[in-house]
């Protein structure tokens, strides 16, 4: 198991009815994306442009 969790759709969802729509997801991959521009890993997103709304779900553990 790994440390790449998606977030449901649904929160997603909600959460463009109440921000907007976001245009980057700056901490994707291929499978987990929420939007049509992403960056990954190998992007190294800390030199990356970030432009407009951008949504960003973290990698985090479920382990202990």
């Amino acid at each position: 198991m790994g440390d790449e969790w998606e977030t449901p759709h649904e929160l997603f969802n909600g959460l463009e009815e109440w921000w907007g729509i976001f245009n980057l997801d700056v901490c994707a991959n291929e499978s987990n994306k929420k939007c049509k521009t992403y960056y990954t890993k190998k992007d190294n997103v800390l030199i990356q442009p970030w432009e407009g709304v951008f949504w960003c779900n973290l990698p985090y553990s479920n382990h202990k």
